[in-house]
């Protein structure tokens, strides 16, 4: 599968670090069978680069991460370059780089480009939400990267995609449909479709999830990877919950102690189980990667 993946727009807010943290790594990663499920690979040689100078360091959410972080404040050149050309060189490691806006994106095109002798190598995600400004600051960035280098891979991303109807007046929709989507395109007044037709570059989307998701779920430390390790081992939320209950029933707690432990742990699972189904409603986004990058990505 690609093994660099770069997130950028010149416009903030448009979820570029959400997609770096939170859903690229569950694309990459790697699991293996045990007897006790399905585990994640500490050694899958995973890192994430931040690449920005005004946005916070997060390595202390990583210390206990199966990935690797690395945070560059954008401060030293010869830092950088070094950086880059290390990743840029290595074809035996997976990298998402999440890069700041502005002028921050506009130089990491130009440094990627010299550093690993052009841009081939890397796929460019260009998320952006059904704003004017969102939108293009998208297109600038891709046209400043075929600028750089013609041979580019990129995908367009439409973030927080609305649904169609409100959840209260249609049953619950997982993937939206090529009229759901085009409803919002036209709804938005954006020419999304054309300008990307003439750049011939393909654009999918990831669904806006305001009732499945908690607003303390991204405040929870490390990446995706770290929040899910224990829930995608196969077994459905009810499973989960039966287990459970059955193993702090046949622990030696109070009734009382018991039932403390249940709710507090049933507020863990639940929170994994919202993330891992975010995952999930990601699929369009993740076969939309493969096919950009020309691989086939193994179902697990």
């Amino acid at each position: 599968m690609v093994k660099k993946i770069i997130t950028l727009n010149t416009k903030g807010g448009c979820g570029k670090s959400t997609i770096s943290h939170f859903i690229l790594p569950y694309y990459f990663a790697k699991g293996k069978e045990t007897k006790d499920g399905f585990k994640i690979d500490r050694d899958q040689n995973l890192s994430i680069f931040e690449l920005e100078a005004t946005n916070k360091n997060r390595s202390s959410q990583y210390r206990e991460s199966v990935v690797s972080y690395i945070y560059d404040k954008l401060e030293n050149p010869n830092k950088t370059k070094e950086l880059l050309e290390d990743i840029g060189f290595d074809d035996d490691s997976f990298a998402i780089f999440d890069v700041g806006g502005g002028r921050d994106a506009i130089e990491a095109v130009r440094k990627f480009s010299i550093a690993s002798g052009g841009l081939e190598d890397y796929l460019f995600v260009l998320p952006f939400t059904l704003s004017e400004d969102s939108f293009s600051g998208a297109l600038d960035m891709y046209d400043r990267i075929k600028k750089e280098d013609g041979d580019v891979k990129a995908l367009f991303v439409i973030n927080k995609m609305p649904y169609r109807y409100d959840a209260g007046e249609m049953p619950y929709k997982e993937f939206l449909d090529d009229e759901d989507i085009s409803y919002e395109i036209e709804k938005s007044g954006l020419d999304i479709v054309k300008s990307l037709k003439e750049r011939d570059v393909k654009f999918t989307y990831i669904p806006e999830m305001p009732e499945s998701l908690p607003s303390g779920l991204f405040s929870r430390e490390g990446c995706c990877i770290d929040i899910c390790k224990e829930f995608i081992n196969g077994k459905s939320g009810s499973e989960q919950r039966k287990e459970l209950k059955q193993k702090i029933k046949s622990s030696n707690l109070s009734s009382k102690e018991q039932k403390e432990k249940y709710v507090a742990e049933m507020h863990k699972l639940s929170q994994n189980a919202d993330l891992y189904r975010m995952l999930g409603y990601c699929k369009p986004f993740f076969e939309a990667i493969s096919e950009v990058s020309g691989v086939q990505k193994n179902e697990k």
